[in-house]
């Protein structure tokens, strides 16, 4: 058996070698590390090219790409897995004991049906020192859960720190976390939504080092996540109906402060009106739907009742198409008024609202399906199709 772990970093030299050390301190030792510089302006690379040296077992990937965010230099450090299992450590993190492969290895062994390994984080400061433990709930893989996760607003209602199988990391956590931001335990298919069988360990995955400000708490770090969030709901949307949402979403509130289960009621059906929904999420976050051209063209689409075909000529062929691993790099344009303006007239056709898509050409197709899910409207009756002749 061999782990692949995976470190993107983005100017931590300071701490990327306690990240190394808790590595190179494992009872297991059959493992690499593929780590990913993502542009970093600091001594990092300095750093780990003296890590490399060190290494005589020539266990440790380097590569370094321009910055384009952590999601993406995962998926470039995708590239050089070669073991049966995968685990991503933020190189401002460690592992959380020596024994810590072994124990997810002996895990394995005893649940081999498991997709993957889920766990408490321990919870350290800027110094390494233990300030708490983040307690997870555990994981159910009952038919409520994706119903549950939708009430929650399509906030992650697990982790995204997890012990994978190299083929599920592969098949299902690359297509759904990485490229498209939404919940890693949860397998969107083009006609339906499933689990993925993760089970607790009793054992704590990660040391988890908590900074000081809340990253959430700014302009951009909002719009992060909320991106996330409200594809995860549309996506559901699509296939659940929650009654008297908001009162259900309050009643999970109670329960989970209470330590009690909640099972919402709900139709398999599709969400008729999600306008009401989306708008939940944003002010819930917000305090109100504030004057920003993504949250409001989201909101205005699914608001509007128009049934006009939206026509789409002359995509331009070196357009930047963005997925949910770009959301920062579209933000970040988006904030400073320096985005595409294909997509600055796209938001504004999509808060008037449309119900088809129409293109130039065949070709177009998978890019206007792309820049829809980017939009949190793929999952919806939008159809896309070729201009007729």
């Amino acid at each position: 058996m061999k782990i692949s772990v995976i470190t993107p970093t983005y100017n931590d030299a300071v701490s990327i070698k306690d990240t190394y050390m808790s590595l190179k301190s494992q009872t297991f030792e059959n493992w690499e590390w593929i780590v990913i510089n993502d542009g970093s302006s600091d001594n990092t690379n300095e750093v780990i090219k003296a890590l490399a040296a060190e290494d005589k077992s020539n266990r440790i990937i380097y590569k370094e790409q321009q910055n384009q965010d952590q999601l993406n230099a995962i998926i470039h450090a995708a590239e050089y897995i070669t073991g049966d299992f995968v685990f991503t450590l933020h190189s401002d993190d460690m592992l959380p004991s020596e024994t810590f492969f072994c124990d997810c290895l002996s895990f394995i062994e005893k649940n081999p049906d498991a997709d993957g390994i889920y766990g408490d984080l321990v919870l350290i400061n800027e110094n390494g020192t233990q300030v708490g433990v983040q307690k997870l709930k555990n994981y159910k893989t009952a038919n409520y859960i994706p119903p549950l996760q939708l009430l929650w607003l399509g906030r992650n209602l697990y982790s995204d720190v997890a012990f994978h199988k190299t083929e599920i990391f592969k098949n299902q956590v690359l297509k759904n976390y990485l490229i498209w931001n939404t919940p890693l335990w949860l397998d969107f298919k083009s006609d339906s939504v499933n689990m993925l069988n993760y089970k607790k360990a009793s054992f704590p995955v990660l040391k988890y080092r908590v900074h000081q400000g809340n990253y959430i708490n700014n302009e951009l770090g909002k719009l992060n996540v909320i991106n996330g969030e409200l594809r995860t709901a549309v996506k559901l949307m699509r296939y659940y109906s929650i009654p008297f949402y908001r009162i259900q979403y309050f009643l999970f509130r109670l329960f989970n402060k209470l330590g009690l289960d909640y099972k919402p009621i709900y139709f398999n059906k599709e969400t008729k009106h999600k306008a009401p929904i989306v708008k939940f999420i944003i002010q819930i976050r917000y305090g109100a739907i504030p004057d920003n051209m993504f949250l409001k063209s989201i909101y205005g689409f699914f608001n509007s009742s128009s049934g006009r075909t939206l026509t789409l000529n002359n995509i331009p062929r070196d357009l930047k198409i963005y997925y949910g691993k770009d959301i920062r790099a579209f933000n970040r344009k988006l904030l400073s008024g320096e985005l595409e303006k294909f997509y600055t007239d796209f938001m504004y056709e999509m808060e008037k609202g449309f119900k088809a898509v129409a293109v130039s050409t065949p070709d177009d197709l998978q890019a206007v399906k792309d820049i829809l899910g980017f939009f949190c409207i793929e999952n919806t009756d939008c159809l896309i199709s070729p201009v007729k002749e």
